[in-house]
């Protein structure tokens, strides 16, 4: 039983990096499946229900960065798990390792179901003169329960995402080990456009108690302090201005002390033509939720622009990923 996913896999730095577009790749067909070429990368998926044997193949993918982004509904034979219940693995030769990941869930209407909700009213921006604004209250589609799944029960859903990253990728087994025998196991190849490199990993869904999850996590998440630490770089968001970072690290090495915002709207009425600029201390918000995953995190702020205290802008929405 095989069907084939498509993945959103985030290469905008590389295509910035490498000044070029991905190489299309030709599409090939696998037994009993299907594929196409994507904006930037091929991924496949095969159930491993009678446990046929395969071809091993080593792990080539060369990327470190890159998170691979897969929907639900790709993940067919998996859908209605318990969470809890699943696990991604990888193999290096015969070594099976358990790998960090995440589910992402949304709920009915394709909204993001939070770690942590905050909203209005709340402090977060205490400092903020304006806080003291027309109030912001807390959308009812707001919350940190997916409205699809039964009391009590979190499942892996058409909607959901599972996330992991890359560099993470394995070999592939030529069979799989007796420990998942049992259960719904699928295999995930994913094929890099620019070389043709490929790296595999198995998704698991375990009827009984499950392995433990993986140590690994490539984002902490500081709320006091409101620093976020990955290996990479580091950062501390603005406890004042909604729209704002402080002191960005890359490697340690410190790189932005903070972030200024400086812009103009140009305004006419009939004849009369005028410009006012805006800072940051003149756009507005508040955090509406917060996603904390081992591999990524999200965080949307709900901003607005005040304008000489007489304009108002609607509220946009801005995520961070």
């Amino acid at each position: 039983m095989n069907a084939f996913i498509s993945v959103y896999w985030q290469l905008s730095h590389w295509k910035k990096q490498l000044d070029q577009k991905p190489h299309k790749p030709v599409p090939r067909r696998r037994q009993g499946g299907h594929c196409c070429a994507l904006a930037a990368g091929l991924v496949f998926i095969g159930a491993l229900l009678a446990l046929p044997r395969l071809h091993a193949d080593s792990m080539s993918l060369a990327r470190v960065a890159d998170p691979v982004i897969i929907t639900g509904q790709e993940l067919a034979p998996v859908l209605g798990s318990e969470i809890g219940n699943i696990r991604l693995f990888a193999f290096d030769g015969v070594k099976k390792r358990v790998i960090p990941f995440q589910i992402d869930e949304r709920d009915s209407a394709g909204n993001w179901v939070w770690d942590r909700v905050i909203g209005r009213p709340d402090t977060t921006f205490a400092k903020d003169p304006g806080q003291t604004s027309t109030p912001m209250m807390v959308q009812q589609h707001v919350h940190s329960r997916d409205d699809e799944d039964p009391a009590g029960s979190e499942l892996f859903d058409a909607n959901d995402m599972l996330v992991f990253l890359a560099r993470d990728m394995g070999d592939r087994r030529a069979d799989l080990p007796e420990e998942l025998h049992g259960n719904t196991v699928l295999e995930i190849e994913v094929l890099d456009p620019l070389d043709g490199a490929r790296g595999w990993v198995y998704l698991a869904s375990f009827a009984g108690d499950p392995p433990s999850l993986s140590g690994v996590r490539y984002l902490q998440h500081s709320r006091e302090q409101r620093r976020i630490q990955t290996p990479s770089y580091e950062f501390t968001y603005s406890d004042i201005h909604v729209a704002c970072l402080d002191d960005l690290r890359i490697k340690g090495f410190p790189v932005v002390d903070r972030v200024n915002i400086r812009g103009k709207v140009d305004i006419q009425f009939g004849f009369l033509k005028d410009s006012i600029e805006f800072g940051e201390e003149d756009i507005h918000g508040y955090i509406e939720g917060i996603i904390e995953g081992p591999v990524r995190i999200i965080k949307r702020n709900v901003v607005h622009l005040d304008i000489v205290f007489v304009l108002r802008t609607a509220d946009t929405v801005c995520e961070h990923f």
